[in-house]
């Protein structure tokens, strides 16, 4: 398969003769550098450089919301008051979350959430409001307005280029509780296909120290067929995932936030990539 993305370059000798021929091959070649390393459905290009395909749209923002979860009918929001001590007993479960809209939709039917929660995962009355196992820990969640309370700050992250994109990521922090949910994964150019593994991350470069926020890593154990890559990222919350130079650095300084993606396909050919996100602060939800 040929690699797209390499280019090999040699030194050598010029011959005179050929310069007709060699100006008509850069003229064809010009607007088209990589017709001939064609992306074929199912592959992406390993090593690309991203950073200078960004697509204008990246910088655009969202209608970022705060997570919710609807439950008998009624909203329940982000509880800011964060506890890490929160057990629910098995027996206690109300339900399960059985669909997911993106941050930027409010959900509209019971059991659905409106962030990157894995689709039967549990929920349970909690206190005035429920938990829901959320990246192996239960959060609380509250029917008070989100807009509302000790919400510091809500920041939006996306990115992309013509083969992969990440829209409607969010960082929030509260006093007691802070949160990086992952965006959605696209693929503009056609979603790959037969991939036996994979790796997504998010990380952060600063200072020339790379330092990794989240990961999700996906393994196809049988010999044939491939995995989908599923559309909702990696998200992790802790009472305190940044330091103040950290969360400052990530918004005001260009190219710190990245969202990488490598692994190998079926056929043993690997691929790589990475983008550089876009941080701005949410004017209102």
């Amino acid at each position: 398969m040929n690699k797209a993305g390499k280019i090999n370059n040699s030194k050598g000798g010029f011959n005179p003769f050929i310069l007709a021929l060699l100006l008509a091959v850069l003229l064809a070649g010009c607007n088209s550098i990589n017709s001939g390393n064609e992306n074929p459905s199912g592959s992406l290009p390993p090593n690309a450089d991203s950073a200078q395909a960004d697509s204008a749209q990246a910088n655009s923002a969202p209608n970022t919301l705060l997570p919710q979860i609807m439950v008998d009918g009624a909203i329940y929001y982000l509880n800011s008051d964060y506890n890490s001590d929160i057990s629910i007993d098995e027996n206690s479960y109300s339900g399960y979350v059985m669909s997911t809209v993106p941050l930027s939709q409010i959900p509209t039917v019971n059991g659905q959430a409106n962030f990157n929660v894995l689709i039967g995962s549990p929920y349970a009355k909690y206190e005035n409001g429920i938990a829901v196992l959320w990246n192996d820990k239960w959060t609380s969640f509250t029917v008070n307005d989100g807009k509302t309370g000790s919400v510091d700050k809500v920041y939006f992250f996306n990115g992309g280029n013509e083969y992969i994109e990440i829209k409607n990521g969010e960082i929030i922090l509260t006093p007691k509780l802070e949160m990086f949910i992952g965006g959605d994964l696209s693929f503009p150019g056609g979603e790959p296909q037969n991939i036996k593994s994979y790796t997504e991350k998010y990380y952060f470069y600063l200072n020339s120290v790379e330092t990794d926020i989240c990961s999700t890593t996906g393994m196809d154990e049988r010999s044939e067929g491939g995995l989908i890559i599923a559309p909702g990222t990696s998200s992790t919350s802790a009472e305190k995932l940044f330091n103040s130079d950290e969360i400052w650095d990530i918004v005001t300084a260009p190219g710190a936030l990245h969202f990488s993606l490598s692994g190998t396909f079926v056929n043993g050919e690997t691929f790589a990539y990475d983008i550089v996100l876009s941080v701005n602060e949410a004017q209102g939800g």
